[in-house]
């Protein structure tokens, strides 16, 4: 019997998603046997564990889960579609949209490094007390302080924003295993597209110090609901037009930096010789990799 989008409970880390779109995909990761002088293969073999992705396009109503992994990428999500099931999952591209008097969307890919479990149960779970967000109840902040918007200009004149994220993750795998060793992290980096009404091809080789921040509210709840912020480099420009709409630029800022900036507030030892122990306090020191003493 078949079932429809209604029929069908989307939860992530246990947290029910208001999905508008979803798809689930599961991979084997195979390679042909083929012996010396052979051109055809009868027989193949698992070069990689099985794995998966979850891509996902969602209303943002309230404060946003999977926002949480832009900066702490490295925790695992869970996912249960409809009593299909995954542990292993990890953020690998998030984007939000944000267009004039329309609802805030997100889209989201996760992959995961596990079978997808369980079994598929028709359910219907009504969605009640949604708070939907909208940009119309956005509030545009200008990070750089001198009410000019720093690189992008007057931010009265942005019509729309889109925030995206992106993160190049790889497992490894041990002979035999089935299930990587490991989860290795390499290169990410955030971005904001901004659509404004500043005509201006300026952009000198450096690129421009720029930024953009928006505080998300309802009118039924209290104070900022959601927030992002993108604060960088002015990359790129592009001015376009069409017969029957205005002429637009869009701007394009990227931040490699996802987290937080770490800061140190004091060591135990700024004297200590090598191989002696140094404590360091502060803050936004989670995920630090590395630490330079000169």
């Amino acid at each position: 019997m078949y079932s429809t989008f209604k029929n069908t409970q989307i939860l992530l880390n246990n947290t029910g998603i208001l999905c508008t779109d979803l798809g689930i995909s599961v991979d084997a990761s195979i390679d042909p046997l083929l012996y010396a002088q052979d051109r055809a293969a009868l027989s193949y073999n698992a070069t990689n564990g099985i794995g998966g992705s979850i891509n996902l396009t969602y209303f943002l109503s309230g404060k946003d889960h999977l926002k949480d992994y832009v900066s702490n990428e490295r925790n695992a999500i869970s996912g249960n579609f409809g009593g299909l099931y995954f542990t292993s999952g990890y953020l690998t591209s998030y984007n939000l949209n944000c267009s004039p008097n329309n609802p805030i969307i997100a889209n989201a890919e996760i992959k995961f490094f596990d079978a997808l479990s369980g079994t598929y149960v028709k359910t219907y779970v009504r969605s009640t007390g949604t708070k939907i967000l909208n940009y119309c109840d956005a509030l545009l902040i200008d990070p750089s302080r001198d009410g000019a918007g720093g690189g992008i200009g007057n931010i009265s004149g942005i019509s729309n924003i889109q925030f995206s994220f992106n993160s190049d993750i790889s497992p490894l795998y041990l002979a035999g295993d089935q299930m990587p060793a490991e989860i290795r992290f390499g290169e990410k980096n955030l971005m904001a597209i901004i659509t404004t009404d500043i005509y201006s091809g300026d952009l000198p080789i450096t690129g421009k110090s720029a930024g953009v921040k928006v505080n998300f509210t309802h009118p039924e709840l209290a104070g900022i609901v959601e927030n992002f912020f993108v604060s960088g480099i002015l990359f790129k420009r592009e001015l376009d037009t069409s017969i029957g709409n205005l002429l637009q630029t869009k701007l394009y800022i990227k931040q490699s930096f996802a987290e937080d900036i770490p800061s140190i507030s004091s060591l135990s030892n700024a004297s200590a010789y090598p191989k002696e122990t140094i404590t360091i306090n502060g803050t936004n020191l989670l995920n630090t990799m590395f630490v330079h003493f000169a």
